[in-house]
């Protein structure tokens, strides 16, 4: 566990940090350009074989959730990122957001290129003023390098919308569908 910590904080509280040119100079975007190169199928057995879980309390195998999309479906697929943290004393989203916003969009960009998502909604604990317009900054940069966005295309990049949200700061959107009425200007219910 110590050794994947390191990994994951070993460049947080450097100066620039969080902009995309720290995050490219230190091997930031080259798993997205690994992963473009492979079917989505492909990358979902990668992430299965990983072991990659959830941060939440029942840390599901990541893996696993993405193939629970058909396989013929026709629909769109969303993606949706749930860092609104309402549990107390819990901040172990908002400190990557801080210090590594990349490494969250890197890993949004793999997903959708996995699930097939064209959209992805962030959804962010509203008193997270840092966090949010970290990640709002990731995104922009990210979009003008062709690394996601409209504009972005294989082999360097996944042509995902990304939309940050500031959540309303209720306890009960840290729940899937209480989280998914709030994105769509509901109140949250379980």
């Amino acid at each position: 566990m110590a050794e994947a910590m390191k990994l994951l904080t070993k460049d947080w509280y450097q100066p620039d940090c969080w902009t995309l040119g720290f995050y490219r100079a230190h091997g930031g975007y080259e798993m997205l350009m690994k992963a473009i190169g492979m079917t989505p199928a492909a990358v979902t057995d990668e992430v299965k074989k990983s072991l990659l879980r959830g941060r939440g309390g029942a840390r599901f195998s990541t893996g696993l959730k993405w193939t629970f999309i058909p396989k013929n479906n026709t629909k769109p697929v969303y993606l949706v990122v749930n860092a609104d943290e309402g549990e107390p004393g819990t901040f172990k989203d908002r400190h990557i957001m801080e210090n590594a916003p990349h490494a969250m969009v890197e890993g949004i960009a793999m997903a959708a290129h996995a699930v097939g998502a064209k959209e992805c909604f962030v959804y962010i604990r509203g008193e997270y003023t840092v966090p949010i317009q970290r990640v709002k900054d990731a995104v922009a940069s990210a979009e003008a390098a062709g690394l996601i966005g409209a504009k972005a295309a294989a082999p360097t990049g996944v042509p995902v919308k990304v939309v940050v949200m500031a959540g309303a700061g209720a306890y009960i959107c840290g729940e899937e569908t209480g989280l998914l009425s709030s994105i769509e200007g509901k109140k949250g219910h379980p």
